[in-house]
């Protein structure tokens, strides 16, 4: 019994071995992986194992909407964000009050107001995300009541190097 279980372990230890020989995950040194698709932007030509003589290179053809593309983002001037509404009214002398009480409460945040007929809009803030804008609406809230976090394009701010 002892032997029979011996040769067995032995039998698959060396059957283990002799497996993995020619086994890689891998390319060997004369292959080349070339992938060209017609309906695919980019051409990537991999060559795995070189020699230290040789030198590597993938080239990548792009497709041009992307430099298009590119393009357009560099021309627009603003970008989807959020900012808390704390006033709507008609009435001018409203607006400024909310204004004044904004700026005293606030100094350091952004305050700007958009005129939609027969309403004026004052907004604070400028987020690019909804979390934050949530936390400023949360932190606002004991001296303006009715506020409300608004999906807006707010001008991004300059970054300088």
């Amino acid at each position: 019994m002892k032997t029979s279980s011996t040769t067995l372990i032995l039998s698959f230890l060396l059957n283990a071995f002799v497996a993995q020989n020619d086994w890689t995950t891998y390319p060997s040194n004369t292959d080349t992986i070339s992938i060209n698709n017609t309906n695919d932007s980019s051409f990537k030509a991999l060559k795995f194992n070189t020699s230290n003589d040789e030198k590597s290179q993938l080239v990548v053809v792009k497709d041009n909407r992307i430099d298009l593309l590119q393009e357009k983002l560099k021309k627009e001037k603003n970008i989807s964000g959020f900012t808390v509404q704390i006033e709507v009214s008609q009435q001018t002398n409203i607006i400024k009050d909310a204004r004044l009480k904004f700026i005293k409460a606030f100094p350091d945040y952004p305050i700007f107001d958009e005129y939609i007929a027969p309403n004026t809009y004052l907004f604070v803030g400028r987020f690019y995300d909804k979390n934050n804008a949530l936390a400023f609406q949360h932190k606002i809230k004991s001296k303006f009541l009715n506020t409300m976090v608004v999906k807006k394009s707010i001008i991004p701010p300059n970054i300088t190097d």
